[in-house]
């Protein structure tokens, strides 16, 4: 053992052996350094638990202020990609249109024959009786505006011309379906001329290349129609069977059908027999 070791044993023996109030002074120096330790330990824990509680109440501070000043994150930030469906132009032309219009009314009872007419017209922009202007509100209720319409005096807003309309750029109108046009024809006969048309007669009217409104014109103002007519007007105001040659005169006058009509319950003959 070296002499340097020698004062520090001398010192512990020495603490060892003194007291402070019957209390050797060597315990009391150990426990003063366990205090210490303990008081250290305690102001460490606290400033831990101090730092915890003023960071959350700053973050709750700024989650009430609406966050005023948001931590902006660092890094790459991945977004997904969009999965929605993409819009697409319409497909839908005026044919497909109809064709739903027609089955649509032909299930509530409407005549296929009644419904074409009715929905090729208002396509064509002809103008529409109540009842079919009433099934025209049907479809459109249910399956919306068809893709091209042409009102009265209107163009379609996709192809107007931008110059002022004159007769050398006046807009076309829309064309029109040749079946339904045949099925039109077709329910046009079977109303004023009370038959169905043939086959020559159908294609006769396609090659006039004439409007839906104007083949309606004329086959309800054709002779075989106004023959029709006069026919029914003698049984329903003069009682009788109109003859051959009465028919012939009527036609040759050149008078409209309600002007014929007039002229029969007006007659001489019509307040006779009244």
């Amino acid at each position: 053992m070296s002499d340097n070791t020698t004062p520090i044993i001398a010192t512990t023996k020495t603490l060892t052996h003194k007291k402070f109030l019957g209390v050797p002074v060597l315990y009391l120096l150990g426990g003063g350094v366990i205090i210490l330790a303990v008081y250290a330990w305690r102001a460490k824990t606290t400033a831990k638990a101090d730092t915890g509680t003023s960071d959350a109440a700053s973050s709750e501070a700024a989650s009430s202020a609406g966050e005023l000043f948001p931590e902006t994150p660092s890094g790459t930030v991945m977004v997904a990609p969009y999965t929605g469906a993409t819009e697409t132009a319409s497909t839908e032309t005026n044919d497909d249109w109809l064709a739903r219009g027609v089955a649509l009314l032909g299930a509530q009872g409407t005549s296929p024959g009644a419904a074409q007419v009715a929905l090729q017209s208002y396509l064509s922009g002809a103008q529409l009786s109540y009842v079919q202007g009433q099934q025209r509100d049907k479809v459109i209720r249910e399956y919306g505006l068809p893709p091209y319409v042409m009102d009265a005096g209107g163009t379609d807003p996709a192809i107007a011309p931008v110059k002022p309309a004159t007769p050398t750029n006046m807009p076309k109108p829309a064309p029109e379906n040749p079946t339904a046009i045949r099925l039109a024809i077709t329910q046009w006969y079977r109303t004023y001329l009370k038959r169905t048309p043939s086959t020559s007669e159908l294609d006769r009217w396609d090659k006039q290349n004439k409007t839906s409104e104007a083949i309606r014109v004329g086959i309800r103002d054709s002779d075989e129609s106004k023959k029709k007519q006069i026919a029914q007007y003698y049984t329903a105001y003069l009682g009788r069977t109109v003859t051959t040659t009465e028919i012939a005169f009527w036609v040759k006058t050149g008078k409209t059908l309600p002007q014929i009509k007039a002229s029969i319950q007006n007659s001489p003959e019509a307040k006779r027999r009244a």
